[in-house]
């Protein structure tokens, strides 16, 4: 049985044995940051249980190797251990990682009023650690149904809600009169300790559809957000559209020095590069089986450690500074001891080395 640990690993490199230097990873090289991504859908599958998730929070904050743990959010398309109630139990259990939900696409049928209390709550306990990522969601119509909503209003839903949630965040005796919500005199405490806490928008543009599309869904988030943060893209679509929203920027004279740009990766650790890959397709399957058919597998990194770190590393070459990694594994817990001990060393070590031999060579 393998078991979770937080404090200092070993790792095998080259057939021998050396301890990590685990206090030397997070801030060392500026811009640079990593996140675990952690799966609370997968409680509900049976790929592991909510101590195991918290454990491998504690894990990945006491490796020192990641700056922030992430969860995502359904509630009826792809159900999971409820976001708010699990952020919470983390904030609890961890004192230095940033809390990061990416994305929360239930935020166009969640009250207002009640979002702004929570998260500014959970801001509170957290000592200022959360992020948060918002999108219109996807897939079917399950998620709105109930609710009366329609797919064509996800858009306008979600920059409305945005715009109470700030405004209750800043203000007191709000006053708001939109399409969608109508209130007078609220006043929501408690207040979060960030003022305010940092919005990102997470979409991710078909790089070869509609360039129009593409504008307005970057535009998007360059004007209603503090970050952009896509899912689903291979290093060199990623590469594609941060040079187009690098253009839009300047053209709407948007400072990205005040800008977040992240991405994600999905990684299956094992010797065997052809059974890792076909665990992850078959996670992909359990985890996502209404995308699994139309799901593309050429973003998948998977393999030993070292080819691992190679794939994560393209992201960093392509411009993204930011990384969320996500294992996408049937058992997770064997996973996470070895994403911290042998692959996340030697992808700080090509940081490191990149940085050192061009450090100019892309965008923070």
């Amino acid at each position: 049985a393998h078991t979770i640990r937080p404090g200092v690993h070993r790792a095998p490199v080259h057939g021998v044995d050396r301890p990590i230097a685990q206090a030397t990873r997070v801030g060392t090289v500026p811009g640079t940051a990593f996140a675990l991504s952690l799966p609370n859908r997968g409680i509900l599958l049976g790929l592991l249980t909510v101590e195991q998730i918290l454990a491998a929070a504690v894990a990945a904050e006491a490796s020192n190797q990641f700056a922030a743990v992430g969860i995502g959010d359904n509630l009826l398309e792809k159900p999971r251990v409820e976001a708010i109630a699990l952020l919470g139990a983390l904030a609890a259990r961890t004192s230095r990682v940033r809390l990061h939900l990416g994305c929360l696409s239930t935020l166009i049928i969640r009250d207002p009023i009640l979002f702004a209390i929570q998260w500014a709550s959970l801001d509170v306990i957290s000592g200022g650690r959360m992020e948060l990522a918002v999108c219109i969601g996807g897939g079917d119509d399950r998620e709105m149904r109930p609710y009366g909503m329609s797919r064509r209003e996800r858009v306008p839903r979600l920059l409305e809600t945005l715009e109470v949630v700030r405004r209750l965040w800043r203000e007191d005796h709000v006053a708001f009169e939109g399409r969608f919500h109508r209130f007078e005199d609220v006043s929501a405490q408690p207040k979060p300790v960030q003022s305010p806490p940092p919005v990102y928008l997470a979409n991710a543009p078909d790089p070869d559809g509609p360039p129009e599309r593409i504008d307005r869904m970057l535009l998007r988030a360059l004007r209603h957000s503090d970050g952009w943060h896509p899912t689903g893209l291979t290093p060199a679509q990623f590469g594609r559209l941060r040079v187009r929203l690098e253009e839009l920027a300047r053209a709407e004279r948007r400072d990205l020095s005040t800008f977040s740009i992240s991405c994600g990766s999905l990684v299956n650790i094992q010797p065997d590069p052809q059974q890792a890959r076909h665990e992850a397709e078959e996670y992909v399957r359990r985890y996502w089986p209404h995308a699994y058919e139309a799901a593309s597998f050429d973003r998948l990194i998977s393999g030993p450690p070292d080819l691992v770190a190679e794939g994560i590393l393209k992201y960093w070459d392509a411009g993204c500074r930011r990384i969320a990694v996500r294992i996408g594994a049937l058992h997770y817990e064997a996973q996470v001891p070895l994403l911290i001990d042998e692959v996340m060393p030697r992808v700080w070590d090509g940081v490191a080395a990149r940085t050192r031999q061009s450090p100019r060579s892309a965008p923070g």
